[in-house]
């Protein structure tokens, strides 16, 4: 379950002992924050798909304005004739260079001042089907009390320390390590999401060789180092 804006809110009065503390405020505070997220890098949380709805002689469609990176074009997701749609190279003539013919299948596609164009233009057999959009996305800002966004639940702390720090910076908070300063929660809180959702496989590195490690592989529980 996502958590809304009206359980945010709650939280963070809690946080703050202020039942009373202006939603206004409160709701600025989780928006800089989510503001500050969509800085921070490209995460998991950020990946999206979108359907686009080709239609018959049409060759240009509108980018959703919460997209910021498309990834992979996909026609006809999930039939036998599913088809990654290679990117045409980037010509930058100033204007977008679309064939007049029409096809039946998708042999490329582009972007240009806001819109995607598809080639060739789809005829009806080609309309028949959907492109599917990998793409990346802002986190959308609240508005209202029963708004969600994807930041996953497992994250919230991120949203919920980040506001407080904001509202009463220097707050003393009770923690399993003792009593920290909410900046502190809060930068702990960030870190964690980053090696959660940043975390690759093909990136750990290896150790470094040396003497030390010459043995490592005859550790174990009843050698000198464990007793």
């Amino acid at each position: 379950m996502s958590f809304t804006l009206f359980q945010y809110r709650q939280d963070i009065r809690r946080m703050l002992r202020d039942d009373s503390y202006p939603e206004g405020d409160i709701d600025a505070a989780l928006n800089r924050v989510l503001l500050d997220v969509n800085s921070m890098g490209r995460f998991r949380f950020h990946e999206a798909s979108y359907e686009l709805d080709l239609t018959a002689n049409n060759a240009s469609y509108a980018i959703p304005a919460n997209m910021l990176a498309e990834k992979v074009f996909i026609y006809d997701l999930g039939s036998n004739n599913e088809l990654e749609i290679p990117r045409r190279r980037e010509m930058w003539t100033g204007s977008p260079l679309v064939s007049a013919q029409t096809g039946s299948a998708p042999k490329e596609w582009f972007s240009y001042a806001n819109n995607w164009y598809i080639d060739p233009i789809p005829d009806a057999t080609m309309a028949a089907n959907n492109v599917t959009v990998l793409y990346e996305k802002d986190l959308i800002p609240f508005l209202s009390p029963l708004d969600t966004c994807s930041l996953p639940d497992r994250h919230r702390n991120v949203l919920i320390y980040g506001a407080v720090s904001q509202l009463r910076p220097g707050l003393i908070v009770g923690s399993p390590e003792g009593d920290e300063r909410i900046e502190n929660l809060y930068l702990r809180a960030v870190q964690f999401m980053k090696d959660q959702e940043n975390w690759n496989f093909t990136s750990i590195p290896f150790l470094r060789s040396g003497r030390r490690w010459q043995s490592a592989s005859q550790w174990g529980h009843v050698t000198n180092i464990r007793g």
